[in-house]
């Protein structure tokens, strides 16, 4: 299972705000591909969508 599923749920189960960031389309040489996910709030950031792959 995608672990930015499991922080979105622990968020939601603290009532923390969040948000899920998404690359839609890729356009030259990004570090990541379409379909990447991070998820952000005020105090965590889980993932990256920028220095090249994760499994």
């Amino acid at each position: 299972m995608h672990t930015w599923i499991n922080a979105l749920a622990d968020l939601q189960a603290r009532g923390e705000a969040c948000v899920l960031v998404t690359i839609i389309e890729e356009r030259g040489s990004p570090p990541r591909h379409a379909g990447s996910k991070m998820v952000v709030s005020a105090p965590h950031r889980l993932d990256t969508n920028g220095g090249g792959p994760r499994g």
